[in-house]
């Protein structure tokens, strides 16, 4: 089921919100933002909000920033429309959007561009919000073939025998969470030794995506 909402048009030509498939949450919509049938914006709802992940919105790494094709003024009092790209179906009719102040985003250095690339994890919190991605991987594969897959993810190894018998037992027993497991390595001497940037959920590299 696609779900949606538009929040604001920008001061500085953006408009902004969110989209999500409930019945595949780790694919990332392409929407377009329309005014009867001229597309106004088009691009993929893929950047992470703590909100929305709180609220159970997918994953919470659905939601969209896109540059209008259009002048702020003209849009601010005109009611919207939020579709799927591919298939055009409608996800949501909006009444007029608020004018939010806000500036273009300052990439001017590579941290910078990293901060804001929505394909890159920058905290293990922000996966909190894939609790039921998680279980469907352990329902699909095995809690075994689960914390292999964490270890490859996160440190970029195989499992070790031990590690791999403990973490498994834990997610058995129900101690941890895979959360909790994910967390662990991450905050691992290992990883801090050799940190890495992590594949977000809605990326092809993300190794926990089971059909």
């Amino acid at each position: 089921m696609l779900q949606g909402h538009l929040d604001a048009i920008t001061a500085a030509g953006y408009v902004e919100g969110w989209a999500f498939d409930s019945d595949a949450p780790l694919r990332s919509l392409t929407v377009s933002v329309r005014v009867g049938d001229a597309e106004l914006a088009y691009g993929i709802a893929n950047r992470y909000r703590w909100d929305l992940a709180d609220a159970g919105c997918g994953t919470g790494w659905c939601a969209f920033r896109l540059k209008l094709d259009g002048a702020v003024e003209d849009l601010v009092d005109r009611p919207l429309l939020l579709c799927e790209a591919a298939s055009g179906r409608e996800i949501l009719r909006s009444p007029p959007l608020p004018l939010a102040d806000d500036s273009e985003p300052d990439l001017s250095s590579l941290e910078d561009v990293v901060l804001s690339d929505p394909t890159l994890v920058q905290s293990i919190e922000q996966l909190k919000g894939c609790g039921a991605v998680f279980a469907d991987f352990i329902a699909a594969a095995g809690v075994e073939n689960f914390v292999a897959a964490g270890y490859v993810y996160v440190l970029g190894r195989p499992a070790d025998r031990q590690g791999l018998a403990i973490y498994a037992a834990y997610l058995q027993r129900g101690t941890i969470t895979p959360w909790d497991f994910l967390r662990a390595l991450h905050d691992s001497d290992e990883f801090r030794a050799t940190p890495r940037l992590l594949t977000a959920p809605c990326e092809p590299g993300f190794v926990f995506y089971h059909p």
